[in-house]
């Protein structure tokens, strides 16, 4: 979930509200601020009295914080928030520049499909971590801010002039500084939320926040372990709730089902380039050796053929499980975007 709190006029959170920010999204703390023309930021901090401690020295100025609750790439120094808006986002402790910086809250699916596009454009795989705002991020820099108008969601970005916020109707304000979210309240009950709130990755409810990825990440100690909330997961079309034990059935036959989908499709992708290449050398025969009509009609038919083969795999699959060369990470692709990506680089 994490939660971004922005202060365009300066004014400071209370040491009360940052400390409860921290204590519901304790997975790493990050801020960045405009001084004299330029961003500052500083992220990577796990501990909240040193994040605390931080906080209080940045100078009374446009400023953003971020707290994390760790989805895609875990709990790590390097996947806090905020990220560079470069066309390699390198990671960094103590920043000083010229750069915008983006601040994210929530999940984005997609972000494997930007991923990819930005590894077209620039040629190269991003060193580090990878996380979907970290993507976002990368794709801003290339796409510009019109990619994060039509992700859409809770984003902040930072310039050396400028506060741009994304979904701001949905944000909530507290004493002259927006909150992506109200995990900043004060329950006084030893707990994070009231209610429940679900964001599709996993749900908020009395004991804090539960998720698929990594189990139960409850903040509150005042309830029995059996009472902890069930995990929320879309079933059929619907969201159920499951016990703690009937989630990890769940999860390890989903996770079953994806490694066997994974390996047909990859078998997909493999006889996508085969026909590939088959089709590329068939096509500089006909056009290099000298030929009678009859072997042309047999190679051009040869070429048709293939050319079939590759559009009833279009019609049977919308897309592909893929390892692009280079990648340790299995990526899903349209199949024409593969059978395209393969042409423009990897038949020589």
């Amino acid at each position: 979930m994490c939660i971004i709190c922005v202060s365009e006029k300066g004014k400071h959170m209370s040491d009360d509200i940052f400390k409860e920010c921290f204590r519901c999204n304790r997975d790493g703390f990050g801020v960045a601020w405009q001084a004299n023309g330029e961003v500052h930021a500083i992220k990577g901090i796990m501990e909240v009295d040193k994040a605390l401690e931080i906080y209080k020295t940045i100078p009374e100025t446009t400023h953003i914080c971020h707290f994390r609750i760790a989805s895609i790439g875990g709990v790590c120094p390097e996947l806090t928030h905020p990220f560079l808006v470069t066309e390699d986002s390198p990671s960094f402790e103590n920043y000083r520049g010229s750069e915008a910086v983006l601040f994210h809250n929530g999940h984005f699916s997609d972000w494997k499909e930007v991923l990819m596009h930005c590894l077209f454009k620039t040629g190269k795989y991003p060193e580090g971590k990878l996380s979907d705002s970290r993507a976002m991020a990368l794709g801003a820099a290339i796409a510009g801010f019109d990619l994060l108008n039509l992700i859409g969601g809770k984003i902040a970005v930072l310039t050396t002039t400028s506060v741009y916020i994304w979904d701001k109707s949905a944000w909530t304000e507290n004493d002259e500084i927006l909150h992506s979210n109200t995990t900043f309240r004060l329950p006084g009950n030893g707990t994070c939320t009231t209610g429940r709130y679900n964001h599709g990755l996993g749900i908020y409810d009395y004991e804090g926040y539960t998720s698929p990825y990594g189990g139960y990440r409850g903040r509150s100690t005042q309830k029995e372990e059996a009472e902890k909330p069930a995990v929320t997961v879309k079933q059929d079309g619907e969201w159920v709730s499951l016990t703690m034990e009937e989630y990890e059935k769940y999860r390890d036959k989903k996770n079953e089902e994806e490694a066997k989908e994974t390996e047909s499709g990859l078998k997909v992708s493999k006889q996508i380039q085969k026909l590939l290449l088959k089709k590329h050398n068939l096509e500089k025969r006909l056009e290099a050796e000298r030929l009678e009509p009859k072997n042309k009609r047999i190679i051009s038919y040869n070429i048709e053929q293939i050319k079939e083969e590759l559009e009833e795999i279009k019609q049977a699959h919308s897309t592909i499980p893929v390892l692009l060369p280079g990648c340790s990470s299995i990526y899903r692709m349209s199949v024409g975007g593969y059978i395209g990506y393969w042409i423009r680089h990897r038949v020589d």
